[in-house]
Order: C-alpha cells, then structure tokens, then sequence
C-alpha cells in the first residue's frame, strides 16, 4: 500500500475529483470495504482506539446494531490506521490513543456494537494512506447525516487544520459553499442556543438567522442571549438577539464614557432622565461658558443624550436648579382652563343637589320625567357604564334597591345592577324609580362631557332640575343662555303648528 497516490487534503484537494463531487479516494475506500472487494484482517477489539475526534454521538451503537452483531456478527470491515501515521498527522491525541496499536478511521458504531455484545474480533482493513479527516468528513458526512452542529464542528475543524477556504472544502466535498457557510455560523451560537438547536427546541432557520445578527467569539453577547433567552420565552430569538447586540453595546459604551468622565474628573449619570425626573433638558449644557461654569462650581456632570437629532451621544449637564420660568398662558389657554374649572364646579354642584333631589317624592314620577325621558331616547342617550355609576352612586345616597351593606366594599356598576334585577321584583315601585333614576344619570353624564355642545336636551335637563329647587351656577347659566339664544327662533310656534299641536293634544 506504500506504492498507492495519498487522496486526501493533506496533498492537493483537487487532485482527484471532478468539480461539485466528494473526494473520490476517501468515498471509493469506504465502498470498497464495504463490497469486502479488499482483504480483510480479524482484528482484537481492544487493540483498536476510537478517533478521539468522532463525535459522540456517532460512537455509539443503538440495539437494533447490536442484536445483528450479535447474530451474524461484522459484516462490514472497519478501515483503521496504524497508531504511528495517525499521531503522525495528530499528535495531539497520544494520551487519548493510548498503546492501541491501530486507531478507527471507520466503524465506530460496529466496534461499539461489538463491545456490547462481547464480541472478540472483528475484521478490519488497514489504510495507512488515507488522511483521518477525509475518512471522518465522509463518514459522517456523507454516509451517515450528522446534526447540524456536528457537522459544523467537523467543517471548521478539518478548515482549520487544512487550511483551506470555504470554497475550497465545498469544492472537496462535494457540497454547496452555502451549506459549510450555514453551518459554521451556528458555532457563533452561545451555549444555550447551540443546547436548543441539538434538542430541536430551536428550528435551523431559526439558529441561522440568530447566527448571522450574532457577532462570532463575543462571550459577552452570548451572555446576554442567553440570559434573555430564558427570561423573555415568548420574545422570538432572533429579536432576543437583536436585543443581546443592542444591550451589551449601550453597556460597553456606558462603561467608556464613565471613564471619559472619570479621566475629567466629574460626575458620570448613567441615566439622565431619572437623575433628573425627566427634566434632563433643562439641565443640559451647550456652551463652553455654561461648561466651565457648573465645572468651577463642580456642579458639571457627565453623561449620556436622550431624545432624538443629537448629534453625539453624550452630553455634559449641570446638577444645579435650572432657572426657569413659567410662559404665559395664551388667551385661548386661559380660556380653556376657566371653562374646564367652570364645568368641574358645575358638575360637583349638580351631584350634591341630585343626591338630595330624587329621595323627593315625586321628583322621579313619570310625569315630571315625561319630556326628559323623551328628548334622551330622542337623543340616543342610555345607561353606558359611566351613566350606570352615576346611576349606582345616587340609588345608594337616596336608599334606592339594594342597601350599601348587600354589596362589596367598593360595588362595580355590574354588582350593583346584578343586584336591582334580583332584588328588584317587576312592577315593583323601586325598580321603577330605578329605571327614572336611570334617564336622570345618562343625561347627567352626558352634561358633564368636557368640550360638548349643549341643546335641548341640557335646557329640558335643566327646567327639571330647577323645577326641584336646583340653582344654576354662573357658568351653567351661560351655556344655558347660548343654547336659548340658538335654539329660541326654533322652540317657537308657527301660525301652522298651534293647530296641529292643538289636534294632537285631543287626539
């Protein structure tokens, strides 16, 4: 065998193939042992060393394996290498290898099978010429389909070892430059993530679009993924990765400026906006004067921007008191805010005299509600959740349906309601002052809305209640007399409608 060409990539990876297909002396061995088409020898299992470079995982032998060893024994040779070529090419392995006097090339599960199944001997062909790697890439390559992490692992090792080029081992192997590409970004994946890829928890796609956002051999960012990996679970990974670069970069640049500012001598904030309760703005300086101010005053800190269209992100600030002072409110602003005290005062006045009004007898009798009850259906008001509280609050002031003590401590509208249709009996006279009460709130809710404009409605609302002893305040006063002086043309009689309301009454 001494006289034979070496195939492998230790010579010229391209001396033996053809472009796009795998090294033709290391897969034409494999299937030549195989066929037995070489003689083979009857090897003492002990004296042979597995490749301390096959993965793990294909060295052991599952028990359908085993039953057929033990059966009919070794039918296909293992191709093994004289330990003196194997160290030569690996020497880092001699501890591993031990005395073995040959290590396996090939068949590390068929002398697995054979050593549970207490079988002595097996027939082995040795190969002095072939280089490990070749044999270990088609071995497990191309016969028997690694996990991708396995592959990677044997990509980068023979890459490394070879030293050859992504395309130059696609081109040996036989495979496209994407594939070895693929893999061997999923050794950028932290442990974790390469932990999830092995067990199926993370689907390939997945693994190599967090590959590629991942920086290769940094441990700190692997760090963070990893931490955020199992504290976010419903994150997709690859926005956890995302999210690991963005952080542990804000971290690195934190730290740098707080050695800027520690060869300055001045104060680092890490956080701005919570240093100074979202009032970082006021405290930002700009010009060299403010600067050399706060410093004489060692009032200067140092820290990074907030907010957007800076253009560095870090600025100096000063740990004094901004001086500010209060703009004046513009006309409309004032107006505003006298309108919104105005409505507020109005609204607490018409609650209080509403808590007394409907405990009246007949404030809430069908006939002193007969119009209101019209202009709200007229107008589309009901009992939204809003009106249904205000509803609650003045039933239970005025002791109407259930007692405050049927209810929890702080009753919801839907408690409360639940308990007047239980509590409640149809026809009874509370449920019908409830459902009175329940127009009254709707279209007290309603008069209460912040920029509304008042109507009808709000003009009948209001002859109710001061038809119950209500005094308007001034600012109802003056939304009512806008409304009368809109709608007064409107609320008058024409010659033709005083017959027709006429015949309508005796109708």
């Amino acid at each position: 065998m001494a006289g034979q060409r070496k195939t492998g990539m230790g010579t010229n990876p391209f001396g033996t193939k053809k472009p796009g297909r795998a090294n033709l002396g290391v897969v034409t061995a494999l299937r030549e042992a195989a066929a037995a088409d070489e003689a083979a020898t009857a090897m003492p299992v002990v004296d042979l060393a597995p490749n301390p470079e096959n993965p793990e995982s294909r060295s052991q032998a599952d028990e359908g394996l085993v039953a057929s060893v033990t059966k009919v024994g070794v039918l296909v040779p293992l191709i093994v290498q004289s330990r003196s070529v194997f160290l030569a090419a690996l020497p880092q392995h001699a501890d591993a290898v031990g005395d073995a006097p040959y290590v396996i090339l090939a068949g590390h599960e068929r002398r697995a099978a054979c050593v549970e199944a207490g079988v002595d001997e097996v027939p082995v062909i040795v190969r002095d010429d072939l280089v490990a790697d070749d044999v270990m890439v088609a071995e497990n390559v191309h016969r028997v389909a690694l996990t991708p992490l396995e592959e990677a692992a044997v990509y980068r090792r023979v890459m490394d070892r070879q030293e050859l080029s992504q395309r130059a081992l696609a081109g040996h192997l036989g495979v496209p430059q994407a594939r070895i590409s693929k893999r061997l970004a999923l050794l950028k994946l932290s442990p974790l993530a390469q932990k999830r890829v092995a067990s199926g928890e993370m689907g390939l796609e997945t693994a190599q679009e967090v590959a590629a956002r991942l920086p290769e051999g940094d441990e700190d960012v692997a760090a963070e993924f990893d931490r955020l990996l199992v504290e976010r679970p419903n994150w997709g990974a690859e926005v956890i990765a995302s999210e690991a670069v963005h952080q542990v970069e804000a971290a690195r640049r934190l730290a740098e400026l707080e050695k800027q500012a520690e060869d300055e001598g001045v104060v680092f904030v890490a956080d701005p906006r919570n240093k100074f309760k979202g009032r970082e703005g006021q405290h930002r300086l700009t010009t060299k004067r403010e600067i050399e101010k706060a410093r004489k005053n060692d009032h200067l800190v140092l820290g990074p921007t907030t907010g957007y269209g800076n253009t560095q992100d870090w600025c100096y600030y000063t740990l004094a008191a901004p001086k500010t002072s209060k703009p004046a409110l513009s006309k409309w602003e004032l107006e505003a805010r006298e309108e919104e005290r105005g409505r507020k005062e109005a609204m607490k006045a018409r609650r209080e005299a509403l808590a007394t009004i409907v405990t009246r007898k007949g404030a809430l009798s069908p006939t002193a509600l007969d119009e209101l009850r019209i202009e709200a259906t007229l107008a589309g008001k009901h009992l939204n959740a809003d009106a249904k509280t205000v509803c609650m609050k003045l039933a239970l002031a005025a002791g109407l349906g259930p007692a405050a003590s049927d209810l929890s401590e702080k009753p919801t509208h839907y408690e409360w309601m639940e308990a007047v249709l239980k509590q409640c009996p149809r026809g009874g006279a509370d449920r019908a002052r409830i459902a009175a009460l329940g127009v009254v709130a709707a279209v007290e809710e309603c008069a209460s809305w912040t920029h509304r404009r008042w109507g009808v409605l709000d003009l009948v609302y209001f002859e109710w209640l001061q038809g119950q002893g209500y005094v308007p305040t001034e600012w109802e006063s003056a939304r009512l007399r806008k409304v009368q002086d809109e709608v007064g043309d409107s609320a008058e009689s024409t010659p033709e409608a005083e017959p027709q309301a006429a015949a309508a009454g005796e109708a």
